[in-house]
């Protein structure tokens, strides 16, 4: 499965991302991880769209659509680890961020 992800870059000069390590979780269970090897330039105060390789857990994925079916209000966290080209080298920057799922809208 492939994802696309628009990255911005709101700094005054452009980054350079060489690696991108991720894994998302929906409470304790996993629902994708993946490795982003292919170098890509996001141009100073402007995005880029990367495609993101994830391989996807199918009972993990099943169960918990059944439970977003039955309204219960998920977290998902995504946690990556990013490594940028600097001119002193490359230098590695942690991620994560966690938002509420429920499809349902009940809390």
């Amino acid at each position: 499965l492939d994802v696309g992800v628009k990255v911005a870059n709101p700094n005054r000069f452009d980054l350079s991302l060489l690696k991108l390590d991720y894994q998302a979780n929906v409470g304790e269970a996993s629902l994708a991880q993946g490795t982003y090897k292919t170098a890509f330039v996001v141009p100073e105060g402007g995005t880029s769209v990367v495609t993101l390789p994830l391989i996807v857990s199918v009972t993990n994925l099943g169960q918990l659509a059944g439970k977003l079916l039955q309204g219960e209000t998920l977290v998902l966290k995504l946690a990556a680890k990013e490594e940028f080209d600097t001119p002193l080298g490359a230098i590695e920057v942690p991620f994560v961020e966690e938002r509420a799922i429920n499809v349902l809208g009940k809390s």
